[in-house]
């Protein structure tokens, strides 16, 4: 795979008029490689929201929704049963007033 991007990356370069010696083309063959391995990773790790999340995220905000529905249903029952205006977690146990 290197051979072929030196290859490509010195028919470039002649096409374009720009002198290089083989060494050099290797050294901006391997560092392009390494740039574009790079960006791949980082871009990974970003998200920017909306229409454009990843089909991951777009489960896990699914997820996270349904169990917030889980919550609030749970902490109405408690309100409903035990006539309390709050109810929240103190550790393992559940707390209402």
């Amino acid at each position: 795979m290197d051979s072929e991007r030196i290859e490509c990356l010195t028919e470039i370069f002649e096409e374009a008029g720009v002198s290089a010696t083989e060494e050099q083309i290797k050294r901006i063959s391997e560092d392009y490689a390494f740039h574009l391995d790079m960006e791949r990773e980082m871009s990974s790790y970003q998200h920017i929201g909306g229409s454009n999340e990843c089909e991951e995220c777009q489960s896990l905000h699914i997820k996270v929704k349904e169990k917030e529905n889980e919550i609030t249903k749970y902490q109405n029952s408690v309100k409903r049963r035990r006539n309390a205006d709050s109810v929240w977690l103190d550790g393992e146990d559940v707390r209402y007033e």
